[in-house]
C-alpha cells in the first residue's frame, strides 16, 4: 500500500474549502474504493461523467460526483473499473475479477480486513492512480477508499 511519504502531483486548488485537488496520476498503482451497500442505478449516477469536460480548462461541475467526492481533478475512465454484486459478498470475491488482481488481491483484502470492510457490494478501481487520502477524502458517503496499491500488468510478467 502506499505510504505518506511517496510523491503526489497535486497542483491545483479545489473550489470547496480551499483544499487541493489532487493529479494523482502513478503507473504502476491501482487505487480502490469500496462500497459496503449500494444499488447499481446509484453507482451510474455517482461515476456519471460530465459531457466535454476538459482536464486542462476551467470547468462549471467536477468530472463526475465520484471526483467532486474525493477531490480528484479527472482520471481516465479508460483506466477504470467498477465491480457490483446483487448482494453484498466478500471484499475478495468483489475484488477477484478485476484486472491484474492477482498482484494486489491479498494486500487489498488485507487493508480491507483492517479497515473493517470484510464485504461489500461494489468497488471502483483505478488504474495508474495513487490516490492519497492526504489530499482527499479517505471516506464519501458511499464509498471508502480501501489504498492503492502496486499491481502487475500481463506486459510486466513478460
Amino acid at each position: 500500500m502506499m505510504t505518506p511519504d511517496q510523491p503526489n502531483n497535486s497542483d491545483s486548488p479545489n473550489a470547496e474549502g480551499g483544499e487541493e485537488a489532487q493529479d494523482a496520476s502513478r503507473d504502476g498503482f491501482v487505487s480502490i474504493w469500496i462500497a459496503p451497500e449500494i444499488t447499481e442505478a446509484e453507482i451510474d449516477d455517482y461515476l456519471a461523467e460530465v459531457e466535454d469536460f476538459d482536464p486542462e480548462g476551467e470547468n462549471e461541475e467536477a468530472f463526475s460526483n465520484f471526483a467532486e467526492e474525493f477531490g480528484l481533478l479527472w482520471y481516465d475512465h479508460d483506466y477504470m473499473e467498477a465491480a457490483f454484486e446483487n448482494s453484498v459478498v466478500p471484499v475478495e470475491e468483489l475484488l477477484k475479477g478485476a484486472s491484474f488482481s492477482a498482484s494486489f488481491l491479498v494486500d487489498a483484502v488485507a487493508a480491507a480486513k483492517t479497515a473493517g470492510l470484510a464485504t461489500g457490494q461494489a468497488a471502483i478501481l483505478l488504474y495508474d492512480v495513487a490516490y492519497q487520502t492526504e489530499h482527499g477524502a479517505a471516506k464519501g458517503e458511499r464509498f471508502q477508499f480501501l489504498g492503492a496499491f502496486p499491481y502487475l500488468s500481463d506486459e510486466d510478467d513478460e
